[in-house]
């Protein structure tokens, strides 16, 4: 009798896969920063390039290679705010709300954007909520491979 493979367990592994090269590709950027001193925003940057964005899971990793805490990385991420802890959309739409552009109508272009948004918003709502169980089971599937690892040891 033959296994059968369903469309979704292909993409959870391609899925992995992917995250496992985005996960080398960071451990390179921190091997070549380790020991220098002021390169967590350099680090940082080039972690959300990879990645898209910055998940804890992300942040400890850069806590623990660069050798500070993950309060220090977090505390660099929430000051700064061109870093995001959660995955962004393909185009970022900003909206100056300073006084010069608030009093010629700035929160009224804002309201606009959010109304017409808002239809896309519950799809797009929809497709992080399948990427999410996406990367929870390509993160399951990553961590019960490297419990396997770590018996062999």
């Amino acid at each position: 009798m033959s296994k059968h493979t369903c469309e979704c367990e292909l993409t959870a592994k391609q899925y992995a896969a992917e995250e496992e090269e985005k996960y080398r590709r960071l451990d390179k950027v921190i091997d070549t920063y380790k020991g220098d001193k002021g390169v967590l925003i350099q680090v940082l940057h080039q972690a959300q390039e990879i990645f898209g964005w910055l998940p804890e899971d992300v942040q400890v990793r850069i806590a623990e290679g660069l050798g500070i805490s993950l309060s220090e990385v977090y505390g660099v991420i929430t000051f700064y705010s061109f870093f995001n802890t959660v995955p962004q959309g393909d185009h970022t739409i900003r909206v100056c709300l300073g006084t010069a552009c608030y009093v010629r109508g700035g929160k009224q272009i804002l309201e606009q954007f959010e109304k017409e948004l808002e239809r896309d918003k519950r799809k797009a709502s929809a497709k992080t909520a399948a990427a999410a169980k996406k990367r929870a089971a390509a993160k399951k599937k990553t961590a019960a491979k490297n419990a396997a690892a770590k018996k062999k040891k």
